[in-house]
Protein backbone atom coordinates (compact mmCIF):
# COMPACT_ATOMS: atom_id res chain seq x y z
CA UNK A 1 0.00 0.00 0.00
CA UNK A 2 1.63 3.19 -1.10
CA UNK A 3 1.71 6.74 1.44
CA UNK A 4 0.69 9.93 -0.37
CA UNK A 5 2.34 12.91 0.63
CA UNK A 6 0.11 16.30 -0.42
CA UNK A 7 1.67 19.79 -0.15
CA UNK A 8 -0.35 22.17 0.99
CA UNK A 9 2.04 24.95 2.41
CA UNK A 10 2.17 27.41 -0.38
CA UNK A 11 1.41 30.96 0.65
CA UNK A 12 -0.17 31.77 -1.82
CA UNK A 13 0.58 35.69 -2.41
CA UNK A 14 -0.62 36.06 -5.35
CA UNK A 15 -4.08 34.82 -4.72
CA UNK A 16 -4.58 38.01 -2.40
CA UNK A 17 -7.30 36.08 -1.26
CA UNK A 18 -8.89 36.23 2.49
CA UNK A 19 -8.22 32.55 2.52
CA UNK A 20 -5.32 30.18 2.62
CA UNK A 21 -5.10 29.24 -1.00
CA UNK A 22 -5.63 25.24 -0.78
CA UNK A 23 -8.74 26.43 1.35
CA UNK A 24 -10.29 28.49 -1.49
CA UNK A 25 -13.22 27.07 -3.01
CA UNK A 26 -13.97 25.58 -6.23
CA UNK A 27 -16.78 23.40 -7.14
CA UNK A 28 -17.99 22.96 -3.79
CA UNK A 29 -15.06 21.86 -2.09
CA UNK A 30 -11.78 23.42 -0.88
CA UNK A 31 -8.79 22.73 -3.14
CA UNK A 32 -7.54 20.58 -0.37
CA UNK A 33 -10.36 18.85 -0.09
CA UNK A 34 -10.53 17.58 -3.61
CA UNK A 35 -6.93 15.84 -3.41
CA UNK A 36 -7.34 14.27 -0.39
CA UNK A 37 -10.97 12.75 -1.50
CA UNK A 38 -8.34 11.81 -4.46
CA UNK A 39 -6.06 10.40 -2.66
CA UNK A 40 -8.36 8.43 -0.23
CA UNK A 41 -10.17 6.72 -3.04
CA UNK A 42 -6.11 4.44 -3.55
CA UNK A 43 -7.09 3.83 -0.34
CA UNK A 44 -3.07 4.78 0.70
CA UNK A 45 -1.88 3.55 4.46
CA UNK A 46 -1.12 6.84 4.77
CA UNK A 47 -1.69 10.74 3.84
CA UNK A 48 0.30 13.25 5.23
CA UNK A 49 -0.29 16.87 4.84
CA UNK A 50 2.64 19.54 4.65
CA UNK A 51 1.49 22.51 5.63
CA UNK A 52 1.74 26.36 6.89
CA UNK A 53 0.72 27.66 10.39
CA UNK A 54 -1.53 29.87 8.05
CA UNK A 55 -3.27 26.55 6.72
CA UNK A 56 -3.62 24.57 10.08
CA UNK A 57 -4.76 27.46 12.32
CA UNK A 58 -7.60 28.71 9.98
CA UNK A 59 -11.13 27.52 11.25
CA UNK A 60 -11.71 25.94 8.25
CA UNK A 61 -8.85 23.74 8.80
CA UNK A 62 -10.11 22.48 11.90
CA UNK A 63 -13.60 21.77 10.31
CA UNK A 64 -11.96 19.50 7.70
CA UNK A 65 -9.84 17.70 10.53
CA UNK A 66 -13.30 17.12 12.48
CA UNK A 67 -14.43 16.04 9.56
CA UNK A 68 -11.90 13.33 8.60
CA UNK A 69 -11.33 11.84 11.46
CA UNK A 70 -14.57 9.72 10.32
CA UNK A 71 -14.34 10.03 6.78
CA UNK A 72 -10.68 10.09 6.09
CA UNK A 73 -9.07 8.31 9.39
CA UNK A 74 -5.57 7.72 7.37
CA UNK A 75 -5.39 11.44 6.68
CA UNK A 76 -2.61 13.19 9.17
CA UNK A 77 -0.87 15.99 9.55
CA UNK A 78 3.10 18.02 9.62
CA UNK A 79 3.89 21.80 10.09
CA UNK A 80 6.08 22.88 7.93
CA UNK A 81 8.14 25.84 10.05
CA UNK A 82 9.67 28.07 7.79
CA UNK A 83 8.98 26.95 4.28
CA UNK A 84 12.25 25.84 2.33
CA UNK A 85 10.46 24.82 -0.87
CA UNK A 86 8.91 21.09 -1.94
CA UNK A 87 12.16 19.44 -1.08
CA UNK A 88 12.07 21.00 2.53
CA UNK A 89 8.29 20.13 3.24
CA UNK A 90 9.07 16.50 2.25
CA UNK A 91 12.07 15.86 4.32
CA UNK A 92 9.41 17.41 6.90
CA UNK A 93 7.04 14.80 6.10
CA UNK A 94 9.81 12.29 6.13
CA UNK A 95 9.57 11.34 9.90
CA UNK A 96 5.84 11.19 9.77
CA UNK A 97 5.70 8.81 7.17
CA UNK A 98 8.85 6.60 8.31
CA UNK A 99 6.81 4.27 10.41
CA UNK A 100 4.05 3.21 8.04
CA UNK A 101 6.95 2.81 5.10
CA UNK A 102 7.88 -1.25 5.07
CA UNK A 103 9.33 -2.99 1.54
CA UNK A 104 12.16 -1.30 -0.43
CA UNK A 105 9.66 -0.82 -3.35
CA UNK A 106 6.13 0.74 -1.23
CA UNK A 107 5.68 3.66 -3.12
CA UNK A 108 5.21 7.49 -1.31
CA UNK A 109 3.30 9.44 -3.86
CA UNK A 110 3.75 13.31 -3.94
CA UNK A 111 1.00 15.91 -4.86
CA UNK A 112 -0.31 19.13 -4.46
CA UNK A 113 -2.84 20.60 -2.16
CA UNK A 114 -4.00 23.28 -4.91
CA UNK A 115 -4.11 20.90 -7.94
CA UNK A 116 -7.77 19.63 -7.16
CA UNK A 117 -8.52 17.94 -10.66
CA UNK A 118 -5.81 14.64 -10.13
CA UNK A 119 -7.93 11.86 -10.18
CA UNK A 120 -7.77 8.83 -8.28
CA UNK A 121 -7.31 6.80 -11.08
CA UNK A 122 -3.73 8.57 -11.89
CA UNK A 123 -2.69 8.43 -8.16
CA UNK A 124 -3.17 4.85 -8.49
CA UNK A 125 -1.59 4.83 -11.62
CA UNK A 126 1.80 6.37 -10.17
CA UNK A 127 1.31 4.00 -6.98
CA UNK A 128 1.40 0.59 -9.32
CA UNK A 129 3.92 1.92 -11.44
CA UNK A 130 7.43 -0.54 -11.28
CA UNK A 131 9.68 2.31 -11.64
CA UNK A 132 11.87 4.06 -8.58
CA UNK A 133 10.83 7.09 -9.81
CA UNK A 134 7.77 8.22 -11.44
CA UNK A 135 7.03 11.64 -12.93
CA UNK A 136 3.75 12.40 -14.33
CA UNK A 137 3.50 15.02 -17.68
CA UNK A 138 1.98 16.86 -20.18
CA UNK A 139 2.15 17.49 -23.44
CA UNK A 140 2.11 21.37 -23.78
CA UNK A 141 0.68 22.70 -27.20
CA UNK A 142 2.30 26.15 -26.80
CA UNK A 143 5.83 25.46 -24.54
CA UNK A 144 6.73 29.10 -24.49
CA UNK A 145 3.93 30.59 -23.29
CA UNK A 146 3.85 28.10 -20.21
CA UNK A 147 4.69 28.46 -16.67
CA UNK A 148 5.56 24.74 -16.07
CA UNK A 149 9.00 22.99 -15.23
CA UNK A 150 9.95 20.82 -18.46
CA UNK A 151 10.85 17.09 -18.33
CA UNK A 152 14.61 16.17 -20.00
CA UNK A 153 14.73 12.56 -21.04
CA UNK A 154 17.03 9.80 -22.44
CA UNK A 155 17.00 8.38 -25.46
CA UNK A 156 14.53 5.32 -24.06
CA UNK A 157 12.53 8.54 -22.87
CA UNK A 158 12.87 8.08 -19.19
CA UNK A 159 13.30 10.79 -17.74
CA UNK A 160 16.36 12.35 -16.16
CA UNK A 161 16.17 15.97 -15.22
CA UNK A 162 13.71 18.25 -14.82
CA UNK A 163 14.11 22.45 -15.08
CA UNK A 164 11.45 24.59 -13.02
CA UNK A 165 11.31 27.57 -15.22
CA UNK A 166 13.06 30.16 -13.49
CA UNK A 167 16.03 28.41 -13.46
CA UNK A 168 15.65 26.70 -17.47
CA UNK A 169 17.29 28.45 -20.52
CA UNK A 170 15.32 30.05 -23.56
CA UNK A 171 16.07 26.77 -25.34
CA UNK A 172 14.95 24.94 -22.31
CA UNK A 173 11.90 26.73 -22.26
CA UNK A 174 11.11 25.18 -25.88
CA UNK A 175 10.75 21.46 -24.56
CA UNK A 176 7.07 20.59 -24.79
CA UNK A 177 7.10 17.85 -22.90
CA UNK A 178 6.17 19.77 -19.07
CA UNK A 179 6.11 17.89 -15.42
CA UNK A 180 2.93 17.61 -14.08
CA UNK A 181 4.04 17.91 -10.36
CA UNK A 182 2.72 14.46 -9.30
CA UNK A 183 5.36 11.84 -8.66
CA UNK A 184 6.14 8.32 -6.94
CA UNK A 185 9.27 7.70 -5.54
CA UNK A 186 10.22 4.06 -4.02
CA UNK A 187 10.77 4.20 -0.51
CA UNK A 188 14.72 2.90 -1.29
CA UNK A 189 15.26 5.79 -3.92
CA UNK A 190 13.52 8.55 -1.15
CA UNK A 191 15.58 7.73 1.74
CA UNK A 192 19.08 7.41 -0.59
CA UNK A 193 18.63 10.84 -1.75
CA UNK A 194 16.24 13.19 -0.04
CA UNK A 195 18.50 14.45 2.28
CA UNK A 196 21.06 14.90 -0.69
CA UNK A 197 19.04 17.59 -1.67
CA UNK A 198 20.94 21.54 -2.02
CA UNK A 199 19.16 24.98 -2.81
CA UNK A 200 21.96 25.73 -5.20
CA UNK A 201 19.33 27.51 -7.82
CA UNK A 202 17.53 30.71 -8.12
CA UNK A 203 14.88 30.22 -5.24
CA UNK A 204 17.87 29.10 -3.32
CA UNK A 205 15.28 26.74 -1.82
CA UNK A 206 15.49 23.18 -1.97
CA UNK A 207 13.32 21.21 -5.16
CA UNK A 208 11.76 18.14 -4.81
CA UNK A 209 12.53 18.07 -8.54
CA UNK A 210 16.13 17.71 -8.00
CA UNK A 211 15.54 14.26 -6.44
CA UNK A 212 15.31 13.11 -9.86
CA UNK A 213 18.85 13.54 -10.98
CA UNK A 214 20.37 12.22 -7.84
CA UNK A 215 18.24 9.18 -8.43
CA UNK A 216 19.46 9.00 -11.97
CA UNK A 217 23.33 9.01 -10.58
CA UNK A 218 22.37 6.81 -7.94
CA UNK A 219 21.57 3.97 -10.81
CA UNK A 220 17.70 4.21 -9.57
CA UNK A 221 14.86 3.29 -12.55
CA UNK A 222 12.48 6.40 -14.06
CA UNK A 223 9.60 6.59 -16.24
CA UNK A 224 7.58 8.40 -17.10
CA UNK A 225 3.42 8.63 -16.86
CA UNK A 226 1.61 10.96 -18.80
CA UNK A 227 -1.39 12.80 -17.85
CA UNK A 228 -4.46 15.07 -19.24
CA UNK A 229 -3.48 18.52 -18.88
CA UNK A 230 -6.48 19.49 -16.85
CA UNK A 231 -5.53 17.54 -14.01
CA UNK A 232 -2.04 19.61 -13.95
CA UNK A 233 -3.93 22.64 -13.88
CA UNK A 234 -2.80 24.82 -10.65
CA UNK A 235 -4.67 28.10 -9.62
CA UNK A 236 -2.28 30.98 -8.68
CA UNK A 237 -4.43 34.18 -9.09
CA UNK A 238 -8.54 34.61 -7.92
CA UNK A 239 -8.78 35.27 -11.53
CA UNK A 240 -7.23 31.70 -12.50
CA UNK A 241 -9.52 29.92 -10.16
CA UNK A 242 -12.46 31.83 -11.24
CA UNK A 243 -12.16 32.06 -15.14
CA UNK A 244 -11.78 28.25 -15.45
CA UNK A 245 -13.79 26.06 -17.03
CA UNK A 246 -14.33 23.44 -14.33
CA UNK A 247 -18.08 22.45 -14.91
CA UNK A 248 -16.85 21.60 -18.33
CA UNK A 249 -14.48 19.50 -17.00
CA UNK A 250 -16.75 18.03 -14.95
CA UNK A 251 -19.40 17.42 -17.58
CA UNK A 252 -17.01 16.01 -19.58
CA UNK A 253 -16.12 13.05 -16.80
CA UNK A 254 -19.24 12.19 -16.32
CA UNK A 255 -20.24 12.23 -20.70
CA UNK A 256 -17.17 9.80 -20.77
CA UNK A 257 -19.09 7.49 -17.73
CA UNK A 258 -21.76 7.31 -19.84
CA UNK A 259 -23.86 9.86 -19.03
CA UNK A 260 -26.72 12.16 -20.81
CA UNK A 261 -26.91 15.46 -20.63
CA UNK A 262 -30.33 17.39 -21.87
CA UNK A 263 -28.94 20.65 -22.11
CA UNK A 264 -24.61 20.36 -20.71
CA UNK A 265 -24.25 24.11 -20.42
CA UNK A 266 -27.46 24.40 -18.06
CA UNK A 267 -26.31 21.95 -15.24
CA UNK A 268 -23.87 22.71 -12.28
CA UNK A 269 -22.11 19.72 -10.88
CA UNK A 270 -19.65 20.00 -7.52
CA UNK A 271 -16.30 18.15 -7.81
CA UNK A 272 -17.31 15.43 -5.86
CA UNK A 273 -20.43 14.35 -7.91
CA UNK A 274 -21.12 10.64 -8.87
CA UNK A 275 -23.32 9.71 -11.93
CA UNK A 276 -24.01 6.09 -12.57
CA UNK A 277 -24.09 5.05 -16.63
CA UNK A 278 -27.52 5.55 -18.47
CA UNK A 279 -28.48 8.66 -16.07
CA UNK A 280 -30.64 11.20 -17.99
CA UNK A 281 -29.82 14.91 -16.76
CA UNK A 282 -32.40 17.70 -17.94
CA UNK A 283 -31.58 21.31 -17.81
CA UNK A 284 -31.00 23.67 -15.12
CA UNK A 285 -30.03 21.25 -12.53
CA UNK A 286 -27.97 22.09 -9.92
CA UNK A 287 -25.85 19.13 -7.76
CA UNK A 288 -24.36 20.56 -4.59
CA UNK A 289 -21.84 18.91 -2.95
CA UNK A 290 -21.78 15.03 -1.86
CA UNK A 291 -24.24 13.82 -4.29
CA UNK A 292 -24.71 10.43 -5.89
CA UNK A 293 -26.98 9.70 -8.88
CA UNK A 294 -26.90 5.97 -9.59
CA UNK A 295 -27.49 4.35 -12.49
CA UNK A 296 -30.52 4.90 -15.56
CA UNK A 297 -32.07 7.76 -13.32
CA UNK A 298 -34.00 10.46 -14.45
CA UNK A 299 -33.49 13.86 -12.91
CA UNK A 300 -35.94 16.52 -14.28
CA UNK A 301 -35.43 20.17 -14.56
CA UNK A 302 -34.98 22.90 -12.00
CA UNK A 303 -33.99 20.31 -9.08
CA UNK A 304 -31.72 21.35 -6.35
CA UNK A 305 -29.35 18.21 -5.00
CA UNK A 306 -26.81 18.29 -1.92
CA UNK A 307 -25.73 15.67 0.42
CA UNK A 308 -27.89 13.19 -0.71
CA UNK A 309 -27.87 9.70 -2.65
CA UNK A 310 -30.34 9.05 -5.67
CA UNK A 311 -30.06 5.32 -6.12
CA UNK A 312 -30.56 3.35 -9.64
CA UNK A 313 -33.75 4.15 -11.75
CA UNK A 314 -35.30 6.67 -9.94
CA UNK A 315 -37.17 9.80 -11.32
CA UNK A 316 -36.55 13.17 -9.23
CA UNK A 317 -38.34 16.47 -10.06
CA UNK A 318 -39.38 18.80 -12.01
CA UNK A 319 -38.77 20.87 -9.17
CA UNK A 320 -37.39 18.58 -6.82
CA UNK A 321 -35.48 19.61 -3.94
CA UNK A 322 -33.20 16.73 -1.97
CA UNK A 323 -30.64 17.91 0.83
CA UNK A 324 -28.79 17.07 4.32
CA UNK A 325 -28.41 13.35 3.81
CA UNK A 326 -31.40 12.45 2.68
CA UNK A 327 -31.64 8.84 0.53
CA UNK A 328 -33.80 8.00 -2.15
CA UNK A 329 -33.83 3.94 -2.56
CA UNK A 330 -34.09 2.68 -6.14
CA UNK A 331 -36.80 3.20 -8.43
CA UNK A 332 -38.62 5.64 -6.30
CA UNK A 333 -40.54 8.40 -7.76
CA UNK A 334 -39.71 12.06 -6.18
CA UNK A 335 -41.91 14.49 -8.03
CA UNK A 336 -42.60 18.54 -8.64
CA UNK A 337 -42.13 20.62 -5.19
CA UNK A 338 -41.03 18.40 -2.95
CA UNK A 339 -38.75 18.31 -0.59
CA UNK A 340 -37.07 15.92 0.84
CA UNK A 341 -34.40 16.69 4.10
CA UNK A 342 -32.66 14.30 6.01
CA UNK A 343 -34.75 11.44 5.16
CA UNK A 344 -34.75 7.97 4.01
CA UNK A 345 -37.13 6.93 0.57
CA UNK A 346 -37.83 3.23 0.31
CA UNK A 347 -37.81 1.77 -2.94
CA UNK A 348 -40.69 1.91 -5.66
CA UNK A 349 -41.97 4.62 -2.91
CA UNK A 350 -44.06 7.23 -4.66
CA UNK A 351 -44.27 11.26 -3.27
CA UNK A 352 -45.03 13.02 -6.42
CA UNK A 353 -46.88 16.27 -5.57
CA UNK A 354 -45.91 19.46 -3.44
CA UNK A 355 -44.77 17.65 -0.35
CA UNK A 356 -42.35 18.01 2.26
CA UNK A 357 -40.72 15.32 3.83
CA UNK A 358 -38.33 15.74 6.60
CA UNK A 359 -36.62 13.39 9.48
CA UNK A 360 -38.63 10.31 7.91
CA UNK A 361 -38.07 7.04 7.18
CA UNK A 362 -40.81 5.62 4.23
CA UNK A 363 -40.61 2.28 3.56
CA UNK A 364 -40.82 0.17 0.19
CA UNK A 365 -44.23 0.75 -1.86
CA UNK A 366 -45.04 3.69 -0.35
CA UNK A 367 -47.49 6.19 -1.82
CA UNK A 368 -47.53 10.10 0.23
CA UNK A 369 -50.30 12.21 -1.93
CA UNK A 370 -50.05 15.61 -3.16
CA UNK A 371 -49.47 18.64 -0.64
CA UNK A 372 -48.62 16.06 2.81
CA UNK A 373 -46.53 17.54 5.07
CA UNK A 374 -44.20 16.07 7.92
CA UNK A 375 -44.54 18.61 10.66
CA UNK A 376 -41.01 17.40 12.12
CA UNK A 377 -40.37 20.29 14.33
CA UNK A 378 -42.02 21.80 17.85
CA UNK A 379 -39.90 24.55 18.16
CA UNK A 380 -37.30 23.09 19.76
CA UNK A 381 -36.09 19.90 19.04
CA UNK A 382 -36.85 17.67 15.75
CA UNK A 383 -38.63 14.62 15.66
CA UNK A 384 -38.86 11.57 13.63
CA UNK A 385 -41.55 9.97 11.80
CA UNK A 386 -42.08 6.05 10.67
CA UNK A 387 -44.15 5.32 7.60
CA UNK A 388 -43.82 1.34 6.69
CA UNK A 389 -44.02 -0.65 3.96
CA UNK A 390 -47.42 -0.67 1.59
CA UNK A 391 -48.65 2.94 3.65
CA UNK A 392 -50.81 4.97 1.61
CA UNK A 393 -51.14 8.47 2.57
CA UNK A 394 -53.90 10.67 1.06
CA UNK A 395 -53.60 13.85 -0.29
CA UNK A 396 -53.51 17.08 2.15
CA UNK A 397 -52.61 15.33 4.94
CA UNK A 398 -50.53 16.24 7.71
CA UNK A 399 -48.02 14.29 10.00
CA UNK A 400 -47.23 15.91 13.41
CA UNK A 401 -44.16 13.93 14.58
CA UNK A 402 -42.45 11.72 16.73
CA UNK A 403 -45.03 9.46 14.50
CA UNK A 404 -45.17 5.85 13.43
CA UNK A 405 -47.70 4.73 10.66
CA UNK A 406 -47.41 0.84 10.58
CA UNK A 407 -47.53 -1.47 7.48
CA UNK A 408 -50.39 -1.03 4.91
CA UNK A 409 -52.30 1.35 7.10
CA UNK A 410 -54.22 4.09 5.19
CA UNK A 411 -54.18 7.75 6.20
CA UNK A 412 -57.60 9.26 4.74
CA UNK A 413 -57.02 13.06 2.61
CA UNK A 414 -56.87 16.09 4.53
CA UNK A 415 -56.07 14.18 8.06
CA UNK A 416 -54.18 15.84 10.43
CA UNK A 417 -52.85 12.57 12.07
CA UNK A 418 -50.99 12.83 15.75
CA UNK A 419 -51.22 9.66 17.26
CA UNK A 420 -49.57 6.45 16.40
CA UNK A 421 -51.55 4.21 13.45
CA UNK A 422 -51.65 0.56 13.99
CA UNK A 423 -50.82 -1.86 10.96
CA UNK A 424 -53.81 -2.53 7.95
CA UNK A 425 -56.18 0.27 10.05
CA UNK A 426 -57.77 3.20 8.01
CA UNK A 427 -56.79 6.48 10.14
CA UNK A 428 -58.90 9.80 9.64
CA UNK A 429 -58.07 12.74 11.58
CA UNK A 430 -60.66 15.44 10.32
CA UNK A 431 -64.06 17.12 10.99
CA UNK A 432 -67.35 14.95 9.46
CA UNK A 433 -68.59 16.75 6.41
CA UNK A 434 -72.19 18.37 7.17
CA UNK A 435 -74.57 18.97 4.22
CA UNK A 436 -77.08 21.40 4.98
CA UNK A 437 -79.62 21.46 2.76
CA UNK A 438 -81.40 24.41 0.75
CA UNK A 439 -78.94 27.06 2.77
CA UNK A 440 -77.63 28.52 -0.67
CA UNK A 441 -81.25 29.41 -1.71
CA UNK A 442 -82.28 30.56 2.00
CA UNK A 443 -78.83 32.71 2.26
CA UNK A 444 -79.96 34.10 -1.56
CA UNK A 445 -83.52 34.95 -0.28
CA UNK A 446 -82.08 36.17 3.26
CA UNK A 447 -80.07 38.92 1.36
CA UNK A 448 -82.47 40.17 -1.59
CA UNK A 449 -84.91 40.77 1.54
CA UNK A 450 -82.02 43.14 3.15
CA UNK A 451 -81.33 45.15 -0.33
CA UNK A 452 -84.80 45.75 -0.20
CA UNK A 453 -85.53 47.21 3.19
CA UNK A 454 -82.39 49.08 2.79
Amino acid sequence: MAVVIILAGGRGKRMKAPLPKVLMPLAGQSLLESVVRSAHKIKPKQIVLVGSHDVFAHPLWQDLQKQWVQTVPECSSCLQNNPGGTGHAVQTAFSYIRPFLEADEQKIVLCHGDMPLIQAETLQALAESPADFTVSGVRLKNPEASTFGRIEVNSAGAPIRIFETRDATEEQKKVSLANAAFYAVSRACLEACLFELTSQNAAQELYFTDLLVLAVQKGFSTCLLEVDADEATGFDTLEDLQTFPVQTFLRKKMMQRGVLFQDPASVMLSIDTEIGAGTTVAPFNVLGPSVQLGAKVTLEPFCVLDHCVIKDGCVVGPFAHIKAQSCVESQAVIGNFVEIKKSNVGEKTKVKHLSYIGDASLGPRVNVGAGTVVCNYDGIHKHPTVIESGVQVGANSTLVAPLTIAEAAFVGAGSVITENVPTETLALGRARQVHKLEWVRKRREKIRTKKEME
